[in-house]
């Protein structure tokens, strides 16, 4: 057991920097800039220096660092990807001073999009982590007034998710003597008995997971009442909808529509980006219910995910509707393109968009639950997910938060577990249609009736938030209806224990 008097210096320096997440910070949006833009170009001159992939990179794009001396220089420079920069050299090449001796924890990506890859995490990376989580726990949760149990759902194996929260969360326990750390993982059975037998023992549980995973633990716990009103979520991996937020939330009976759950933005190549504060979760809320204001924010009918971030711990950009970040990690990500569609708001642009909105400036003016402290003034990133995860039928883009919002729907979420792969298919005369497979809950037989509803909710939805496709069902009828196969819990295919669908 490592003691807090054990503890390495430099955590406890990290702890007691305040500064990272004062109120005085967070209220002054140009200084959270200033310091995005100088921790980018100082970062920039580093791996130009040591970092012998990217200075060889700089050498065949015929760049002198040299020339990069003022942000707009900085945003010039070529963007990396993992084609054009990670595929091209050998790991020892990507990191710091071409060493792999130092001490690493190394993840690996889901493969969910590809072949794998390897990200080397040093323990200053979970230092960092550790602040961030501290900022969070302290910000939303207040867990310096419960005493609290925080049981981590994410994969446990090479995945970053589970081992990046874990360790995130230990390290703080080190300073916080009040908060403990379980990891069933995707473990269901043994997660509903830690629900069951350990979690009444806390003041307040706090479920770090998938989205999907979560909700189906939750529906399965018998014993669920024993842990209501004290249950919060710190949400991943895939994107919700304010409705499934809701229904989730009723299901433990949250109390603070705008603190009681967290969606952060991660990855295995850049583990932890941003997460969701009251103000993003109630633009969103509000995006959700006009179509007309989500357009005006996004320029787009499509809700995205919406965050907040700190600039000089994840610089981003965008460019031709791609994300692009800079990032100090064990391989430092320089003007990288996550190929993430989306972009980037400052605080102020997106309260004046926002605030022209009459319906969202009365809910911001009279929702109690939202106080001056939460208007911290960090910019927003939007995403929407990326383009091969989406399908098309007759030109006409079907999204994966359109078929969220029909498995949301309260004639249909009873059966199913909100996974679903969804694709464009060809018969044997190339004439394309939607193929829409869907999970049932682990009680549900397969039913034509539970088929049909889903047929039905999908063209009835997806017509009325997707005008692309409202468009192409008035032109073609039938055709662009979908398919919907129906799957038993855990079928090894699609839904195979333990791993997400590529469109879920």
């Amino acid at each position: 057991m490592v003691s807090r008097a054990h503890a390495p210096q430099q955590l406890q320096e990290w702890f007691n920097n305040k500064d990272f997440y004062s109120q005085t910070l967070l209220k002054d949006g140009k200084k959270l800039n200033r310091q995005g833009n100088e921790k980018a170009l100082q970062l920039f001159h580093s791996a130009a220096k040591r970092v012998p992939a990217y200075k060889d990179f700089l050498k065949k794009n015929k760049i002198s660092s040299k020339s990069i001396q003022s942000i707009q220089d900085f945003k010039k420079l070529p963007f990396t990807d993992k084609k054009n920069y990670i595929d091209q050299y050998p790991l020892e090449k990507l990191v710091w001073d071409g060493k792999l001796d130092s001490s690493f924890v190394i993840n690996a990506s889901s493969g969910t999009t590809g072949k794998p890859y390897y990200w080397p995490c040093s323990h200053k990376e979970f230092i960092q982590g550790a602040v961030l989580h501290k900022m969070l726990y302290y910000t939303f949760f207040n867990i310096d007034k419960k005493r609290t149990l925080v049981i981590v759902c994410f994969g446990m194996g090479t995945w970053v998710a589970g081992i990046y929260t874990f360790l995130s969360t230990y390290l703080l326990s080190i300073e916080k003597k009040n908060i403990s750390v379980i990891t069933p993982g995707f473990n269901k059975d043994e997660t509903i008995r830690i629900l069951s037998l350990l979690a009444p023992k806390y003041e307040q549980i706090i479920i770090a997971g998938y989205p999907t995973y979560i909700k189906d633990v939750l529906e399965q716990c018998n014993s669920i009442q024993k842990i209501k009103g004290r249950v919060k979520f710190i949400f991943a991996g895939e994107g919700i909808t304010e409705t499934w937020r809701a229904y989730v939330h009723k299901l433990v009976q949250c109390n603070n529509y705008y603190k009681d759950s967290i969606s952060v933005l991660g990855s295995a190549d850049a583990t932890f980006m941003g997460f969701e504060t009251p103000i993003s979760i109630l633009i969103r809320k509000q995006a959700q219910k006009d179509l007309k204001f989500n357009k005006s924010l996004f320029n787009s009918e499509r809700v995205p995910s919406l965050v907040c971030y700190f600039p000089s711990q994840c610089f981003f950009e965008h460019h031709n509707n791609e994300l692009i970040l800079t990032m100090d990690r064990s391989i430092p990500l320089i003007h990288y393109n996550i190929h993430d569609i989306g972009g980037v708001l400052s605080y102020n642009k997106m309260m004046k968009k926002a605030q022209g909105n009459k319906n969202f400036s009365n809910s911001l003016s009279s929702e109690k639950s939202i106080t001056g402290s939460d208007l911290i003034k960090l910019p927003f990133v939007y995403l929407f997910g990326r383009d091969k995860f989406t399908a098309t039928i007759y030109a006409a883009n079907i999204y994966p938060e359109n078929v969220k919002d029909v498995l949301s729907d309260k004639k249909i979420r009873r059966y199913t577990t909100g996974k679903f792969s969804l694709e464009t298919k060809y018969n044997d005369k190339q004439n394309h249609y939607l193929l829409l497979n869907i999970e049932l809950k682990e009680s549900v037989k397969l039913d034509k009736k539970i088929q049909n509803m889903v047929e039905e909710v999908f063209v009835t939805k997806v017509s009325r938030i997707n005008s692309e496709y409202h468009r192409v069902l008035e032109e073609y009828g039938n055709k662009v209806k979908p398919i919907v196969k129906l799957y038993k819990y855990g079928e090894p295919h699609f839904f195979p224990s333990g791993q997400l669908s590529k469109t879920s």
